[in-house]
Parts: structure tokens; sequence; C-alpha cells
């Protein structure tokens, strides 16, 4: 059976033995990411894309600096991708704590977004360390019941959502590495997560593993 050249996928891990030594080290692992999918003729085929997608988890364990696994997302809303290729301007408000991290150092990592979700607009939303997150679909729309919680290790326990106002878009929970990195590092870690609730808007692309509400 002839294979279409344009569903041809070359292995992530070939695909990082081939690359400069220390890439990781110098590049986003986003960037890796969107370097992979190029490869592909159709660079938004379907397919090609949910196979990039499924190398998240392998390219965070490969990176020698950045590391975030992605546990889960999804998709309640059903939005167009369009709709959001803006995500990575939108304004960004950090709930929750990171040991040896001050607040302002974390609101420092994005540009911020206001405290009132009545009027807030589209933004994005981390929470951070949680012992209790909002109910299920309440992400955006009931920071208030978010309680904060302690960092056992290296990893910080990050969840996510895209947000139109008060309405919830996509979700993202993931683990960050947060233990000595740089404000650079550190923002990369998040941003993949920011990257997944984007990506959360393909069909496909989800892992809806159960919520936990801690």
């Amino acid at each position: 059976m002839h294979q279409d050249p344009e569903l041809e996928v070359t292995p992530l891990a070939s695909y990082l033995q081939n690359t400069e030594p220390g890439i990781s080290c110098r590049t986003s692992p986003v960037q890796v990411l969107e370097e992979y999918v190029s490869m592909f003729s159709m660079k938004t085929h379907h397919l090609a894309r949910i196979a990039a997608l499924a190398a998240l988890p392998a390219l965070s364990l490969v990176s020698g600096c950045a590391s975030t696994g992605i546990v889960s997302s999804s998709n309640p809303s059903r939005d167009a991708p369009r709709a959001w290729r803006d995500y990575d301007q939108l304004p960004v408000r950090i709930l929750g704590s990171i040991p040896g991290k001050s607040q302002a150092e974390l609101a420092s990592l994005f540009p911020s977004a206001p405290e009132s979700t009545a009027d807030s607009g589209r933004h994005i939303v981390f929470y951070v360390n949680a012992s209790q997150l909002p109910a299920k679909s309440n992400l955006c729309s009931d920071p208030e019941s978010f309680r904060a919680g302690s960092q056992a290790g290296d990893l910080a326990s990050v969840t996510g959502a895209l947000c139109d106002g008060q309405r919830e878009v996509t979700r993202a929970s993931g683990n960050v590495r947060s233990v000595d990195q740089s404000p650079r590092w550190l923002f990369k870690n998040f941003d993949l997560i920011r990257y997944q609730l984007y990506q959360a808007l393909y069909p496909g692309a989800n892992n809806p593993a159960s919520y936990q509400q801690g």
C-alpha cells in the first residue's frame, strides 16, 4: 500500500538524536516541538499535529533544563483554535506559591491579569500547588474557592485554564520543575502548560484524566 508522504512521521527520539547537543538547554521545549511539527509537509495536518502533541511528555523528559510533564487537558467549550491564536499575548494570573519564589517574581513571569474575574475578559489563570481547586468548570469563575497547599520535592503541581471572562474554554494540568530554576526557565516550564491550553482546542489533542479538587 502506498503511504502518503505527508503522513510520514520521524520519531521524536530520532529527531532529538540528530539535533545539536544541548538543544533543550538553549531552546524552549515548545520551540523544539514546533520545529518537530514543521518537518511535516503539511504543518497544520490534523494527524501530524496529534502525533506531535503525543510527543510532549517525552520532550519534557529529555529536556535537561526546562521540565514540565502534562498530566491532562480538556476542551469543555468546543471553541475553534483560530479564535485563540493570540493565547500567548493574553494576561496571566498566577494563584498559589512556589518555595523560594516571591509573589512578585511569579507575577513578573507573564503580563498580569486583573484580580477581579467579573470583567477580566480573555485571560489565563494558573493554580499552583493547590490543596483545593475550584469545582470542575469553575476555574475561571470561582478563583476565590482556591486553597493553596505546600510543595513536596522539585515539582510544582499546576492547573491552568484558558478563560473568556468567567467562561472556561480549556483546562490543562501538569507538573512544573520549580526548584533551582531561573526566571527564564521557570517561564519556559509554565509556558508548556500555557501552550497545551491552546493545543487543547484541537480535536484529539486531549487526555482528560480525572479532575482533582485536592
